[in-house]
């Protein structure tokens, strides 16, 4: 018998940061700024789009120019240019946003823009939303070389209107919870919550919370069937490994740890395959029947908008 339960989850190891209400011309400064301590941007990246995902999910954001006609798709969610174009791409807990620093951009559901103007998309949702960016923030944030001559002089420009209309009161702050108001919780729940297989289940999901308990129970299911320990790592609940640090190599390294035992249990992965998975009444509960007869209980929590595994234990006969 397999009795896989994970570590009990302490009631103060839960992270809940503080919300506000945040402007949205200011979101994409905030978006760049969560965690001090983050690296620079990231000029062209030149990799595949899932290396892009993953790259993304660790970085504070991404250049990325585009030819006309190219077409970058994260997460599910489509951006096409529609001339020669640079984009800096950043990812939040809770948004993925698209800010146009030269050519035009049109989103997979029809939202268009141009520079100055940033697409967001909720993680939880569908619906593609464009407002304009702080120029002069985002600039402070870019290292020198991500922008060439034209695109500095267009955004030369942007900036300069931007700070004649706040002068004038004519450009406001939109209400929307863009990022969490303290960097220094957004910077740990970006690191549990920015794993790409998590912001491709709560993106595929689209806020349904049935459909995203089914999605994580048999993405965890598979990755014990493939062996995929990064992937059950992902799934697993961190709230037991920050109780004991928040420090993100420590407590990331005890959860891959937790997860390579679990999956590399004899026989394990081999009386998963193929195993069909199946919701309780109760959303957070799955029963995992295995092709060889076997019985499995699959628990889920939610954290931050996602869902994790807290056990995974086989059923007595």
């Amino acid at each position: 018998m397999h009795n896989n339960s994970l570590p009990p989850l302490p009631n103060a190891s839960r992270v809940t940061p503080r919300r506000s209400l945040l402007g949205a011309f200011a979101a994409l400064g905030l978006f760049c700024s969560t965690g001090a301590a983050a690296d620079e941007p990231i000029a062209n990246p030149a990799a595949t789009e899932p290396a892009f995902e993953q790259a993304l999910s660790r970085e504070r954001g991404l250049v990325r120019r585009m030819a006309a006609g190219e077409t970058l798709t994260m997460f599910g969610k489509s951006f096409s240019a529609q001339q020669d174009s640079v984009a800096y791409v950043s990812l939040s807990s809770d948004y993925l946003a698209v800010a146009v620093l030269a050519g035009e951009l049109r989103s997979e559901d029809g939202v268009q823009g141009g520079p100055g103007r940033v697409l967001v998309t909720p993680l939880d949702g569908t619906r593609t939303e464009r407002f304009q960016f702080d120029v002069a923030q985002l600039r402070r944030t870019l290292p020198g070389e991500a922008l060439d001559g034209a695109t500095a002089l267009t955004l030369d420009a942007i900036e300069r209107r931007q700070r004649r209309a706040r002068y004038f009161g004519l450009l406001e702050p939109v209400g929307v919870n863009a990022s969490a108001a303290a960097p220094d919780v957004e910077q740990i729940r970006r690191t549990y919550l920015n794993e790409p297989l998590l912001v491709r289940l709560r993106r595929s999901a689209k806020g349904d919370a049935r459909a995203l308990s089914q999605s994580t129970s048999q993405a965890f299911v598979a990755a014990l069937a493939s062996g995929a320990h990064d992937d059950v790592a992902a799934l697993i609940d961190p709230g037991p490994f920050l109780a004991q640090t928040t420090d993100p190599i420590a407590w990331r390294a005890a959860r891959a740890a937790f997860a390579q035992r679990l999956a590399s249990q004899p026989g394990l992965a081999a009386d998963l395959t193929g195993a069909v998975v199946t919701l309780t009444a109760d959303p957070t509960q799955a029963t995992v029947t295995s092709p060889l007869g076997r019985t499995f209980t699959l628990t889920l929590t939610p954290r931050d908008r996602a869902l994790f595994v807290t056990a995974f234990t086989e059923t007595p006969p």
